[in-house]
């Protein structure tokens, strides 16, 4: 606490000497300080510099040099000065915001979540939907047809047909920033257009695991793959050509065994998919034989080095399996008679829910499930190594 106090008395004479230590030359009665005038518009007046200059140029020779040494060595101000509001260092994730130095964040976002979803992007075609079953109609047997002699007894026959019903599945990616937050981003980037972007590719990437992985268990209400809501996907609708390696790698014949198989089944094999590791495999197989730098045809598909193999491509994911022993390749026909299809009653789409907070609420919202005509013109290698 400040106090007025009385001191020992002071006389005149060492006033008087003391004056050019506390004003330098500046005449007595001087204004030195001022601001009034900017009352009125005018400068204001402020001789402390000059004063600090007169008292200096006032010192001995020695202060001099020494003032001159604590200057140089005290001018530079670096990045290891106490800046920081507690002492400690400032990283990312701990420590005090620095003092005087600014933090500049990197206007670039360093995404370590994006993937490509390829089979949900177009590789499995896309079907406009309307209503909520896709209702088709498979064609199992043609009739028989007969040689017969002139003016025999002609017998008839017809075609066996069954019908499959898929219903529509609905998938939601719901998001919410509060006001303030929507307005304080800014400075950096948009948060509510990345949290847009984020639940977009948050459903794609679900439709491309379900696609792949989905297995609906009735009383599972979990919102993943497995969800009684969501469709089955690839790996369990496979069912009549399904192979278990128990562990062993894929070799070139067994490809060409299910190339074999579907054929004959009447189907045309036209896309396979596996993960990264056994198409490692396949690259090494395929160099093997051909003994050529290159294994096979490549093309670049959606960022992807994508081999052939006997004019079919195959292409990873990582959305298959990869544990020891656990790994899948599937062998599809999907062009061929339609016989796996999207079908979208909704692409995702953006959608504004009430909030009653301060905050905007939203979902992406999409309407799709698939349909594989005929499950037997695909093959299944499960338990890979």
């Amino acid at each position: 606490m400040a106090q007025f106090k009385s001191a020992p008395e002071m006389s005149n004479e060492l006033a008087i000497l003391q004056y050019p230590d506390n004003f330098g030359n500046i005449p007595p009665g001087t204004i030195f300080m001022d601001y009034t005038p900017m009352l009125k518009g005018l400068q204001p007046v402020n001789r402390a510099l000059e004063i600090k200059q007169s008292q200096y140029e006032r010192f001995p020779a020695e202060l001099k040099a020494a003032i001159a040494n604590q200057v140089e060595t005290k001018a530079a101000l670096t990045t290891k000065s106490p800046l920081f509001a507690t002492g400690t260092g400032y990283t990312g994730t701990s420590g005090s915001i620095p003092v005087l130095l600014p933090t500049v964040v990197d206007p670039q976002l360093y995404d370590r979540t994006r993937v490509e979803y390829p089979l949900s992007s177009g590789l499995i075609p896309r079907v406009a939907q309307m209503g909520i079953y896709a209702d088709i109609i498979r064609r199992t047997v043609l009739p028989t047809a007969q040689w017969k002699q002139e003016g025999a007894a002609l017998d008839t026959s017809t075609s066996t047909y069954t019908r499959g019903v898929v219903r529509v599945r609905y998938l939601y990616g719901v998001g919410e920033i509060t006001g303030p937050m929507m307005l304080a981003s800014r400075v950096w980037q948009n948060a509510l257009s990345l949290e847009q972007e984020a639940q977009f590719r948050a459903v794609k990437e679900l439709e491309e695991d379900t696609i792949l992985d989905g297995n609906p268990s009735a009383g599972t209400v979990d919102g993943t793959v497995s969800d009684e809501n969501a469709f089955i996907g690839l790996v369990n609708s496979i069912t009549t050509n399904n192979t278990a390696q128990a562990g062993a790698r894929i070799a070139l014949d067994d490809i060409r065994n299910a190339f074999r198989i579907i054929r004959e089944a009447r189907g045309e094999p036209d896309l396979i998919l596996t993960d990264y590791k056994t198409l490692n495999d396949i690259r090494n197989l395929i160099q093997e034989v051909i003994r050529y730098p290159s294994p096979g045809d490549t093309l670049d598909f959606f960022g992807t080095s994508v081999i052939k193999f006997e004019g079919v491509p195959i292409v990873p994911t990582i959305f298959l399996p990869t544990a020891s022993a656990g790994r899948e390749m599937l062998i599809l026909t999907v062009k061929k008679g339609n016989n796996i299809q999207m079908r979208v009653m909704q692409e995702p789409t953006f959608q504004e829910m009430p909030s009653n907070a301060d905050s905007f609420k939203f979902m992406v919202k999409e309407y799709v499930t698939m349909v594989i005509a005929h499950e037997n013109w695909c093959q299944r290698y499960s338990g890979l190594a």
